[in-house]
């Protein structure tokens, strides 16, 4: 269980939240549909009691369904304008927000050491991020940490777009060892750069890393293999 939220971290759903960002009584078109609608409704109102109150004629009747009519069409006008409004200012915070994951990886030039990273994969930077990683249930000397991210870090400033933390973790062989290190859970806080605030929870299972390989890649093979040919004599 998380020892702050109560989370079990043998759950493999990944939480990602968002609280919006302050705006103004007017700034996202509600108001302007709600006070629409109620003047539209009052008229409309109005003319029903008008009509019942003065027992009106035919003639009556037909000339008010061109009046509510326009006012019909006016709500449905309103209504349509904001739905396109909303989803116009959707897709520009899609294409301004960033979108941090944590998860485990391998150091390029010694895929042994499994390295534990928060990428930022979405469309904006990231700003004053903050991580929290609960402890496991078990005795850490023996995985011999190389960066204990268990403790609580400084947040960090800023993350850009496409940008990574990240921090050396541990010999995979010797977190995959027994006694095993049970799954934890990974709990950031951020903010966009208009001051929208974000939370993710991520569960992490080392046993996700265990039939990777650890040979070296292709860059780390060609960076030796220089290196032998510069001390041939």
């Amino acid at each position: 269980m998380n020892r702050k939220t109560g989370a079990r971290t043998d759950d493999a759903t990944i939480r990602i939240e968002k609280t919006g960002r302050p705006r103004t009584l007017s700034g996202d078109g509600r108001f302007a549909l709600g006070l629409a609608s109620g003047i539209g409704l009052s008229i409309l109102g109005y003319l029903s009691i008008e009509y019942m109150r003065t027992e009106g004629t035919r003639g009556d009747v037909l000339l008010a369904i061109p009046i509510v009519a326009s006012l019909l069409l006016g709500g449905l006008s309103s209504y349509l304008a904001l739905a396109a409004l909303l989803e116009q200012r959707r897709s520009r915070e899609a294409s301004t927000d960033p979108v941090l994951i944590v998860h485990f990886g391998q150091r390029e030039d010694a895929r042994e050491l499994i390295t534990f990273k928060i990428t930022n994969v979405g469309a904006g930077a990231a700003m004053n991020i903050a991580l929290d990683v609960e402890t496991p249930d078990i005795d850490l000397t023996s995985k011999r940490l190389v960066t204990n991210i268990f403790k609580r870090h400084h947040p960090f400033r800023v993350l850009p777009q496409c940008e990574k933390i990240e921090f050396g973790f541990a010999m995979g062989f010797t977190l995959l060892a027994d006694p095993i290190l049970p799954p934890f859970l990974a709990t950031i806080t951020y903010d966009d750069i208009e001051g929208g605030r974000y939370g993710g929870r991520f569960p992490l299972d080392i046993r996700e890393m265990e039939k990777l390989g650890a040979n070296q890649s292709l860059q780390a093979r060609a960076v030796s293999a220089l290196e032998r040919i510069a001390r041939t004599p």
